[in-house]
């Protein structure tokens, strides 16, 4: 019975957000945004992340993104959208390097 009483109280709802941001609030997340602001997130979350979807917009330079990515040691899936984005010869080595990265 005094479980079901704290069941709907505020102090659960509390508890359990922060143990969702502790857990797995940063660990599967979808970014979309311009290259530089991506590389700025991704650098603020990488280090639980398991699962990254990527949306880019703009101008897309993943040479920064691809160091900020190494540096994610527990990453295991990575979804990049980038059919929005204007690239160039440097972006499209980057991706290549990308590409070979180990799983």
């Amino acid at each position: 019975d005094v479980i079901a009483d704290f069941l709907h109280s505020e102090s659960l709802s509390q508890v359990s957000r922060r143990l969702w941001q502790r857990l797995g609030g940063s660990r599967y997340v979808k970014l979309t945004g311009s290259s530089s602001d991506l590389l700025r997130r991704v650098e603020q979350i990488q280090g639980n992340m398991r699962s990254l979807q990527l949306n880019v917009r703009d101008t897309f330079d993943p040479t920064d993104l691809v160091t900020a990515l190494k540096s994610a040691r527990h990453l295991q899936t990575l979804s990049l959208d980038n059919s929005r984005a204007a690239m160039g010869p440097i972006a499209v080595y980057a991706l290549a390097v990308l590409k070979d990265f180990p799983s």
